[in-house]
């Protein structure tokens, strides 16, 4: 790969990257937060006990 298309490669990239990240942290969080409620079984009929 030259240098001008590389340049532009990694260009490509750091441009991508912030949304790539704001989709993933949109698409892991409640996934995670799903895996987080099931491991301490919350009941969401009786939230107080």
């Amino acid at each position: 790969m030259n240098k001008p298309r590389r340049s532009e490669w990694f260009f490509g990239w750091y441009l991508c990257a912030p949304a790539m990240a704001a989709m993933i942290l949109v698409t892991a969080y409640p996934i995670a937060y799903a895996v987080w409620l099931s491991l301490f079984r919350h009941d969401l009929r009786f939230p107080e006990q």
